[in-house]
């Protein structure tokens, strides 16, 4: 019987597309481990943010850990100007949009933070680090493997304003730094 479920689990892992939606599973992972931290600091992945205000914006009330070791951070006490891009090493339009995302986050470094969430129950720190290395990502990064953000599609970029509140939204790939930049502008009042 359960030879049956494990079975079950893994057509259901192996029926679901690469940038698609993964069913909701649950288990542990580490993210945080010397081998993990060394890759991380050999991508010069940015440390998480810290979050200390009060848990009242609109994202889940869950605390994730930082992608290859740091603090972990509390979505809900998140503020903006804020970039919150969900991806997945298996995600092909991902490794095309993310190098977008990097050039916006050294743009507006210290005017709208950039997190990136590596995001599914698919998926492995080692190798979410390696792609994150290897488009030249390194704008902080937290895993989201349980997931407790919704999303419909990956990539999916979600606007944050100085309130926590969720302004935008979009799923699929930003074709451009300059069309992101473009919607920072608009939803979130930050000029380029």
């Amino acid at each position: 019987m359960i030879w049956r479920r494990i079975v079950l689990l893994a057509a259901l892992g192996l029926a679901v597309s690469a940038c698609g939606v993964t069913p909701h599973l649950t288990y542990t992972v580490s993210v945080d481990t010397p081998a993990l931290r060394a890759e991380k600091a050999s991508a010069h992945i940015e440390a998480c943010p810290a979050t200390t205000t009060a848990p009242t914006g609109q994202l889940p009330k869950v605390t994730l850990p930082c992608l290859g070791g740091g603090r972990s951070v509390a979505l809900a006490s998140l503020r903006g100007p804020m970039v919150i891009n969900l991806w997945a090493q298996t995600c092909a339009p991902c490794r095309t949009e993310m190098p977008n995302i990097e050039a916006f986050a050294k743009r507006f470094a210290g005017r709208v933070a950039v997190l990136g969430v590596d995001w599914g129950p698919q998926e492995d720190p080692g190798l979410a680090l390696g792609f994150a290395k290897s488009v030249g990502a390194t704008y902080p990064m937290v895993a989201d493997y349980t997931p407790s953000i919704q999303a419909v599609a990956l990539p999916t970029t979600i606007l944050i304003d100085t309130h926590g509140r969720i302004v935008y939204r979009q799923p699929g790939a930003f074709g451009s730094e300059a069309e992101l930049a473009h919607l920072v502008a608009q939803y979130l009042g930050v000029k380029p």
